[in-house]
């Protein structure tokens, strides 16, 4: 914690608050429907995949979208990107490697002062 800095105050992300504010009137125009009998619980329509919200949501547990792959037509990319961090791990030990060996080459060669 020693490291730890001050950032400034909260700032509220006029975004997040749009998204909220939205999300809240029809989460009550829903309940109001479902109350007066002009809507069953069955028709409020739900999330299909990630919402702005999902990581604040107290039921995320055991939510279906949580239990797999959720955009499948990801799933190239996502492989891509695992293979060009392979390949990144392996170029930079490659890279140290070298650069020790080129630290111990120059060592030996630099002329040392005779006192």
């Amino acid at each position: 914690m020693n490291e730890a800095k001050v950032f400034g105050p909260y700032a509220p992300n006029r975004i997040m608050d749009d998204i909220c504010l939205d999300l809240a009137t029809k989460i009550w125009s829903g309940m109001k429907e479902v109350r007066q009998g002009s809507l069953s619980l069955n028709d409020i329509p739900a999330v299909n995949g990630w919402h702005h919200l999902c990581d604040y949501c107290e039921w995320n547990a055991d939510c279906p979208h949580f239990s797999g792959l959720t955009a499948p037509e990801l799933k190239e990319d996502l492989l891509d990107l695992k293979d060009l961090k392979l390949e990144k791990e392996i170029l930079s030990q490659r890279i140290q490697a070298t650069e020790e060996r080129l630290k111990k080459t120059f060592h030996g060669s630099v002329p040392t002062e005779i006192g």
